[in-house]
């Protein structure tokens, strides 16, 4: 039993040190990317009231990088659509509820981060 739990961890080191890691480089036009992402920020309300059988707002995405991308959604409790344009987008919800509103920014077709804000939406 020794002998197999010796012959056991001979074979795991030898594969781990055979095994590599490759990191992978993207050209990003001399974008600091976790500076950027750390400084990125969705301004707008998080709190709306449900009125005459919707609720709807504006969001924008502040500080991101120019050149950059944007992909919105939104997914919550009810039913709800985002209408996105650039770094701005609209929504409006269906019932009340929580909510969560992301914007994936993309930098040269790479995603750097997804910024996210929290909508609740009461009665």
């Amino acid at each position: 039993m020794k002998k197999l739990l010796c012959c056991f961890i001979i074979l795991c080191l030898s594969v781990c040190s055979f095994s590599t890691i490759q990191a992978v480089e993207v050209e990003n036009d001399n974008v600091d990317i976790m500076a950027v992402a750390a400084a990125m920020y969705i301004k707008g309300e998080t709190s709306l009231k449900f009125s005459g059988g919707y609720a709807g707002s504006s969001y924008q995405l502040f500080n991101a990088p120019s050149g950059a991308e944007f992909r919105w959604s939104i997914v919550g409790s009810g039913n709800c659509y985002c209408y996105p344009n650039g770094d701005y987008c609209s929504i409006n919800v269906y019932s009340p509820g929580s909510y969560r509103l992301v914007c994936d920014v993309y930098v040269n077709g790479v995603r750097i981060d997804g910024v996210t804000t929290y909508i609740t939406v009461m009665p």
